[in-house]
């Protein structure tokens, strides 16, 4: 046998594989089953296989789809027989092809219009806010719209950093009656780890006794590179040759990332990886890496800062976005972004204080308090209790995240 496309990852295909999907379901159980339609797919990023892992113990099935077509049709198909959930995450995909406002405006109507339809057909909404508006939002008071008409359909809320109601208060608000609080899970197992620090800095051509600095992810203009590239060259011109600063990640089309990354390349203390990383890659940047450094100039949640902590690798991390909420002085060093040299004084002082086996296994220990093994049944017991008792009980676990 021979696949010709993975789940989900063929538009033109989706709902022909959901049907198949359906197929694996066990109709014959006296519990009706519970199908959950997420949308839209990340196939780039397992985050989603992660969190859906362990719904087979409650009998769900986790169904792939780019749009809500897919899944206001499989509550149609399914009233009754099923209970139905459709799981939205990032919400930018609605008006992504708007080419104008009023093109906008009418995309959030039609999106709210389908999801009034799934809940018609005895379908339940749920909602995880992985950002409070889009990074690069083109018309941020549509996108408040949308979000507003998602909380007020979504009889469940999925947050994942602690100050999500909080930073989310100015635009719209979350009920705390659907509130549900699950970390972003790390992503331990996820991805190739058996290289060494000396194997990696070989292949990146790093001197042993060099600090490294990484910036690991989609190289985006919201995400700081700017101000990383400034921070690092004033601190690296006090000690030439002792630090190297790693950016590794896809760029985008931005004249301000592109100008950036340019001159950064042309230096010898930088090392710009300017491309989607492969998975078998992923370890090299982060084996290489003392200090993982997320500038990010607005962010709620960010699967790099629990990539890095997978890896033992800490942390440096603006007090004023989501991912400040929750860590631990041990592994994390927090500034302040209003303050001129707060970044760079941030990286001089992890390159003293973080940089040690005990900040590595705290590192790990913060990524095993949010491994998927306890991430997903926490997930997998919300949707339960949420549904109700007509569901399979999940197996047992004695453990719990801390």
């Amino acid at each position: 046998m021979k696949l010709d496309h993975l789940m989900g990852e063929n538009s033109k295909l989706e709902w022909e594989d959901a049907l198949s999907s359906l197929t694996r379901i066990d109709w014959t159980r006296d519990t009706k089953p519970i199908v959950i339609t997420y949308l839209p797919t990340s196939l780039g990023n397992p985050y989603q296989s992660l969190l859906y892992r362990d719904l087979p113990s409650i009998g769900a099935t986790a169904i792939p789809a780019t749009n809500v077509t897919v899944a206001r049709r499989l509550a149609e198909q399914l009233e009754g027989s099923a209970q139905c959930v459709t799981h939205l995450h990032w919400l930018n995909g609605v008006t992504r092809k708007a080419k104008s406002v009023e093109e906008a405006q009418s995309m959030s109507v039609a999106f709210a219009e389908e999801l009034d339809q799934i809940v018609g057909f005895g379908g339940n909404i749920m909602w995880t806010v992985h950002n409070v508006l889009p990074h690069e939002s083109r018309w941020p008071d549509v996108d408040v719209e949308i979000r507003k008409a998602v909380v007020q359909r979504a009889g469940r809320i999925h947050a994942m950093s602690p100050s999500t109601q909080k930073m989310c208060a100015s635009h719209f608000e979350l009920p705390s009656e659907n509130l549900i609080q699950i970390p972003h899970p790390s992503y331990i197992d996820a991805y190739p780890s058996w290289m060494t620090r000396e194997q990696a800095r070989a292949m990146l051509g790093i001197p042993a006794s060099a600090t490294v600095f990484l910036a690991f992810g989609r190289i985006r203009a919201y995400k700081g590179v700017t101000e990383l590239i400034g921070a690092f060259t004033n601190l690296s011109q006090t000690q030439p040759g002792n630090y190297v600063l790693l950016i590794a990640g896809e760029s985008a089309a931005d004249a301000e990332v592109q100008t950036s990354l340019s001159e950064a390349s042309l230096r010898p203390d930088i090392i710009v990886a300017d491309y989607k990383i492969p998975d078998r890659e992923v370890q090299v940047f982060f084996r290489a890496a003392d200090i993982g450094v997320y500038p990010y100039r607005q962010s709620l949640n960010s699967g790099a800062v629990a990539l890095g902590l997978t890896f033992g690798v800490p942390a440096v991390i603006p007090r004023t976005i989501g991912e400040a909420a929750g860590t631990d002085s041990v592994w994390a060093e927090l500034y302040d972004p209003g303050q001129e040299t707060g970044l760079r004084n941030a990286l001089l002082e992890a390159s003293s204080r973080l940089c040690n086996e005990q900040t590595t296994k705290a590192a790990q220990q913060a990524a095993g308090n949010i491994a998927p093994a306890l991430v997903s049944p926490m997930f997998s017991r919300a949707v339960q209790d949420w549904l109700g008792g007509n569901v399979l009980a999940p197996h047992s676990t004695n453990v719990e995240p801390t």
